[in-house]
């Protein structure tokens, strides 16, 4: 890796890109430690926040000899709404131009069981019964549909899932 590490500077300096050539990494991480306290104060996690943090900082001080540093997107507690998490899968679904291209979607957080369907929680999520989190929670379903969506436009797509019943 050290080795592939410093070709990639030597082809840098010499074609004086702004960037490394290769593969792009771009990372969603989402962690949620503390929701919303109108509707859903009594679900806390300790580490759900300070996970997001880690997966970005692991990825990105260990993978540069492999990738160039792509789209970064981190969102934790009040940042990690329904909204922001499926823009930032729209932001890497635009940000993904080559099939050597790597995109990592984390989430650390809540997941509910609803009628037998698995729903991450965001930070927004209406937890007060099952009838609220359908409407305010992520259908797993809908995040697979956007990391489908992601996959078809040339790259790897890797989801790490921290949820209860995400299996």
């Amino acid at each position: 890796l050290a080795t592939i590490a410093e070709q990639r500077r030597r082809v840098q300096l010499l074609t004086g890109s702004g960037v490394p050539p290769g593969a792009w990494l771009h990372l969603l991480a989402v962690g949620v430690s503390r929701y919303d306290e109108r509707h859903a104060g009594h679900l806390r996690l300790d580490f759900a926040r300070q996970d997001a943090h880690d997966v970005a900082s692991a990825l990105g001080g260990t993978q540069d000899a492999l990738y160039a540093a792509g789209s970064r997107q981190i969102y934790a507690d009040g940042d990690a709404t329904g909204d922001v998490i499926l823009r930032g899968l729209a932001t890497l679904r635009g940000a993904m131009t080559s099939k050597d291209d790597l995109a990592v979607v984390h989430f650390s957080g809540h997941g509910a069981m609803v009628e037998g369907e698995l729903y991450l929680l965001p930070h927004d999520v209406d937890a007060r019964d099952a009838v609220a989190i359908r409407t305010t929670a992520l259908p797993v379903a809908a995040l697979r549909a956007e990391v489908m969506r992601i996959a078809e436009r040339g790259g790897r797509v890797l989801v790490l899932l921290d949820a209860c019943y995400s299996g």
